[in-house]
């Protein structure tokens, strides 16, 4: 028999080796971290500065980059359509300066969940300013939501039948919005919340919404994915919208007020990548106005102001 030893590979000292590797962020682009360089100051603040007083790890925004960013965004949309409105998705980020920024440059709030509205509220947004989204509110919210006159926007076929049991205690018929999920050519669509289009549930929740006899359709929702690349997607996403507004008018001969497209835009990860620019976004935009104006479109009108376009709403956390 031959010795064990001899067939033993020889021994082999462990090493470790230090793997280099950059932060994933959405949309599977590698934060360029590196290529940025290292800076000494923002917005003429020293940084050192900043961590003495602080301490560190620190994040520090720069209020002047945001309203810059903001004034971009909001003027390619206004180009194209005078009547968008942003909303800051609270999820983005909680903290209440950044929040009270966004407001302060005329942003709603759209919030998804009980702590986001109440957030909210406690930050001085009247539930007429707040948009509240989201595939689960608990009874007790939504009648809270309902009273104060937020922005409801119907996710599923159960928060319908909680919202009937509200309107039965509130002894009057609730305004609200419905979330579609479409195929505007992104892929992977995101299917996951609110009513598909192309399947007819979308229309079936519509019926289901006007059978009840205590709901007063305001708008349509919908958000196609995120890091959305093509800025087209979005004009096909309001085509559909556009169409289906049409046919709910059948049920609900109130003009809707608006429609929300959601976010989703992409932001500059890696320096050497081009994306999209604002104003490339806002184009498609364009979009709705075409969809208005053809003749057999519904009449796309705000009930206070005849004659026009409802308005379009996009959070620019999203």
């Amino acid at each position: 028999m031959p010795d064990a030893s001899s067939t033993l590979t020889p021994y082999e000292a462990p090493y470790i080796s230090r793997i280099r590797h950059q932060l994933q962020a959405k949309g599977s682009l590698p934060l360029a971290t590196a290529a940025l360089g290292q800076r000494t100051e923002i917005d003429g603040v020293d940084l050192d500065s900043l961590t003495r007083e602080h301490g560190s790890p620190l994040f520090v925004y720069s209020e002047a980059t945001l309203e810059r960013v903001l004034d971009r965004a909001q003027s390619a949309f206004k180009r194209a359509w005078p009547k968008t409105r942003f909303a800051w998705s609270y999820k983005t980020c909680y903290l209440r300066g950044i929040c009270r920024f966004f407001h302060q440059h005329g942003s709603l709030a759209e919030v998804v969940s009980d702590f986001e509205y109440r957030k909210a509220r406690r930050s001085g947004i009247p539930g007429s300013d707040i948009v509240f989204n989201g595939p689960w509110k608990p009874l007790p919210i939504l009648e809270t939501a309902a009273r104060e006159g937020a922005r409801i926007h119907v996710d599923n076929f159960e928060e319908i039948e909680d919202l009937e049991v509200v309107a039965k205690k509130l002894g009057r018929k609730i305004p609200l919005a419905i979330r579609i999920n479409l195929n505007a050519g992104v892929f992977p669509q995101w299917g996951k919340f609110g009513f598909a289009l192309e399947n007819g549930q979308a229309w079936a929740a519509l019926q289901r919404l006007h059978a009840a006899g205590c709901f007063e359709l305001r708008g349509l929702h919908c958000h196609i994915g995120t890091f959305v690349l093509d800025p087209l997607a979005y004009g096909r996403a309001v085509d559909k919208l556009a169409e289906l507004a049409k046919q709910a008018q059948s049920l609900f001969p109130e003009p809707l007020r608006y429609l929300d497209l959601g976010g989703g835009f992409p932001l500059l990860f890696r320096p050497q990548r081009r994306l999209p620019a604002a104003g490339d976004r806002g184009a498609s935009s364009r979009g709705l106005r075409r969809s208005a104006g053809r003749r057999d479109a519904p009449s796309l009108r705000c009930r206070n102001r005849p004659g026009t376009a409802p308005r379009k709403w996009s959070p620019p956390g999203r």
